[in-house]
């Protein structure tokens, strides 16, 4: 099965590295060549040596990890906001079908998927156009949000 590079979006095939997460080998290796069948196990350096925003969700919404790129986006750091509600304490202007409604359409259909969608962040603090990789682990039951900031946007 082909999708894409839950980091680069470059397109991969599942099979061979079911054990990435739907992380491309390129990935893997430029930070050091971990390999985990669980992103929330992933080390603080892998995570924000990341070229994309990642925000990786428990299947609560509580943000497991948010990396350096996406702390560089929004403005608020890692350390702020990890262990708190994603939707509810962090980004509620997410909380909207557009955005909040892909997350749980993934995890009722009960396997590991992946969406992605253009969306505009309107948060009190910023605003700014990006595009979403939403990646679903079904088995791990978490979600992982990576985020880029597209050009000519501001915050």
């Amino acid at each position: 099965m082909l999708t894409e590079c839950a980091w680069c979006r470059n397109t991969i095939n599942v099979e061979d590295s079911p054990s990435s997460n739907g992380i491309c080998t390129s990935c893997l290796v430029d930070v050091g060549g971990i390999e985990h069948t669980d992103v929330s196990s992933f080390p603080r350096s892998f995570i924000d040596a990341l070229p994309l925003g990642a925000i990786v969700l428990a299947n609560d919404d509580t943000i497991i990890s948010y990396n350096l790129a996406e702390s560089e986006i929004t403005g608020m750091a890692p350390d702020t906001v990890e262990g708190k509600n994603f939707f509810v304490d962090v980004a509620p202007c997410t909380a909207v079908r557009a955005f909040q409604g892909v997350v749980e359409k993934m995890r009722n259909a009960g396997k590991d998927s992946q969406e992605s969608i253009e969306f505009t962040f309107n948060h009190q603090r910023f605003k700014c156009y990006v595009s979403i990789l939403f990646t679903y682990y079904a088995q791990a039951d978490y979600t992982i949000i990576n985020v880029k900031q597209l050009e000519g946007t501001a915050l």
